[in-house]
């Protein structure tokens, strides 16, 4: 159970990341 979350809380954070980085540099 605590491993599951674990792994889909990285998954998210990870997603978040890889928007942030798109994001900025759409932006420039």
């Amino acid at each position: 159970m605590i491993g599951a979350l674990i792994i889909t809380f990285r998954e998210v954070l990870e997603a978040a990341l890889i928007v942030g980085i798109v994001m900025a540099a759409t932006r420039g």
